[in-house]
């Protein structure tokens, strides 16, 4: 039978991270890319697109086969999550169909992401204090200008990379001192990590 190496003249090295078990990355020298597209929903203005395509994968470049969330980083620091595995057993290889996502730098900052916690004081009232739920980048685009209870509202598009679940009793705290409440969410992809939600001026 003809080496996987040898009959594939575009391979690449990539870092292979199990999502699940954690541990250290296992070098492949020669995964193969195919078909890669990108798949960003025209509806939604938020600063991110998702790039899909396909590794292939010699069944001897792991012990164990890859699985959903397991991921492959490329020699462009692009973090592939894998979303689907086939087996070839005429060719011996793992077909790894994977999504990477990617925020738009320039729309991006780093955000610190605050919940409520509410609790009851020696008396037995409620008190609502906050205390900080994730830190990481965010996308921030504007998605519309209202009208609301004679005051106009923002309301801008948050796409992030975080496995914390975002809810509508999560704000954000921006550098300029902007505080935007979530108000719903959008979008959530669990294999991915990917949320987008809508946030308004608080």
């Amino acid at each position: 039978m003809t080496d996987f190496t040898t009959i594939c003249d575009n391979t690449l090295s990539v870092s292979f991270l199990r999502r699940t078990a954690g541990g250290d990355a296992i070098e492949i020298a020669s995964a193969l890319k195919r078909s890669e597209r990108i798949a960003e929903d025209p509806a939604i203005s938020s600063g991110y697109t998702v790039a899909e395509a396909t590794f292939h994968l010699s069944k001897d470049s792991l012990e164990t086969p890859p699985e959903v969330r397991d991921q492959l980083l490329d020699a462009q620091s692009k973090l592939w999550t894998i979303t689907e595995v086939q087996t070839s057993e005429a060719t011996e290889r793992w077909i790894c169909r994977v999504r990477c996502v990617t925020l738009t730098p320039a729309t991006t900052e780093t955000c610190q992401m605050q919940e409520y916690v509410y609790s009851k004081d020696a008396d037995g009232a409620t008190v609502r204090t906050t205390r900080n739920a994730w830190l990481g980048p965010v996308s921030i685009t504007l998605a519309e200008r209202r009208r609301e209870n004679g005051r106009t509202l923002c309301c801008y598009n948050l796409a992030m990379l975080s496995d914390y679940a975002t809810g509508v009793h999560h704000f954000f705290a921006l550098d300029d001192g902007t505080v935007l409440r979530v108000s719903k969410s959008i979008l959530q992809d669990p294999l991915t990590g990917l949320q987008v939600v809508e946030a308004v001026n608080h």
